[in-house]
């Protein structure tokens, strides 16, 4: 072929896909963004549908359902031992030894700790030295009077041969008299001095620190080396708990509520340790006075607590939920449709619910026979009716 010769036109027009793909990639983008819109605009058709015009789309609503309530009150505490009991130290003196630790398990009459007993056995030989002193107070007391006795009765005997005068007698009388005393007073300094020699050797014995319970060392105070000083009131060293298989929380039942609790009622609380846990408690007590530390009137309640998993520690909190009263066949709508108040209306006194009748709000007065956090027993209302929760939300 020359370099003069031609090739056809045919022969040098693109295929329809070349043309495609050499298409300008603005013009692309545009119809991209053309498409989306749409879709947008179609997304939001749909919503204005969905919401409808009428006026039951303007309110979100509820229908009343029915079965049974329980009926529970609130209550917030802090688990305790059933039994905790502090192990105090009622002598002054350098701790010499500690065998326990916190967490360690012990039996009643275990040996915790130990004060340097050498103060303490010197006082019980000081006393024990004043003991025999007074015992011998006592002996030479009794001599005395033995003395004194035997000189009356030989000058009495003279006074009857004229050998001795009255005079004479009335003194003898009066040493005898004298030395009774005298061994009244010795015998009663030696009763003291024989209950001081008890007091010393007990001191030795409270020098060794036991647990007066069976239980678990919760908190240790003391360290060896550690000076001890109970001038004023008894020093704590430990802290014993009882068997932590059984708690006890103290929970505080505000006064409006407070009726309603009594002893053998179940509750379930949960801490914070096991959110995703429910455990079992037992009302046990509530108290008649209120608690006097809390900032507004509540009653101290006692409940009982299986903590034979020992997942429970004492000092958690628990905010438990007492089971008060179960209301079985009654109507029960949603808690929030109680609250619920139109903008444009007075609400009629009393409790009372909103229904929607022809696309008009209407007010249903009520009976609240009980609640239990989101759910309301109601009374007047008919189950599978509609009640009105708030404004749709647009």
């Amino acid at each position: 072929m020359n370099a003069t010769d031609t090739l056809p036109i045919t022969e040098l027009t693109p295929e329809p896909e070349a043309l495609a793909l050499l298409a300008p990639p603005k013009r692309r983008s545009r119809w991209l963004w053309i498409g989306g819109g749409a879709a947008l605009a179609l997304l939001a058709l749909s919503r204005v549908i969905w919401s409808g015009g009428g006026s039951e789309g303007q309110w979100e609503t509820a229908e009343v359902g029915e079965g049974a309530l329980e009926l529970t009150v609130t209550a917030v505490g802090q688990l305790e031992p059933i039994t905790s009991v502090e192990v105090s130290s009622e002598l002054s003196g350098r701790v010499l030894e500690v065998l326990v630790l916190a967490n360690d398990p012990v039996a009643a009459g275990q040996v915790l700790a130990r004060l340097d007993p050498e103060p303490f056995e010197s006082a019980v030989t000081q006393a024990a030295a004043s003991a025999e002193a007074s015992r011998a107070a006592v002996e030479q007391a009794r001599v005395t009077l033995r003395a004194a006795e035997l000189h009356l009765g030989r000058t009495t005997r003279l006074e009857a041969r004229g050998a001795a005068t009255a005079v004479e007698v009335e003194d003898a009388q009066v040493k005898v008299d004298a030395a009774r005393a005298t061994l009244s007073s010795a015998r009663a300094q030696l009763d003291q001095a024989v209950a001081a020699l008890d007091r010393k050797r007990q001191d030795v014995e409270k020098s060794v620190i036991t647990s007066p319970i069976d239980g678990v060392v919760i908190r240790r105070q003391v360290e060896p080396g550690q000076t001890v000083v109970s001038a004023m009131q008894a020093t704590s060293l430990f802290e014993v708990a009882s068997d932590l298989g059984d708690l006890r929380a103290e929970v505080g039942v505000d006064e409006a509520d407070v009726g309603r609790v009594a002893a053998g009622q179940s509750a379930h609380f949960t801490v914070s340790a096991w959110p995703d846990r429910v455990f079992e408690a037992r009302v046990v007590t509530v108290d008649l006075a209120p608690d006097a530390t809390a900032s507004v009137v509540s009653y101290q309640t006692e409940l009982h607590i299986d903590n034979a998993a020992r997942l429970l520690r004492p000092g958690m909190t628990a905010t438990a939920e007492i089971d008060v009263e179960r209301l079985d066949g009654v109507a029960q709508v949603p808690t929030e449709a109680l609250r619920f108040r139109p903008e444009d209306r007075e609400p009629p006194a009393g409790s009372h619910l909103w229904t929607l009748s022809e696309g008009a709000l209407v007010p249903v007065p009520i009976t609240v026979l009980g609640s239990a956090g989101t759910l309301t027993a109601v009374d007047g209302v008919a189950p599978g009716s509609v009640v009105v929760l708030d404004q749709a939300r647009r």
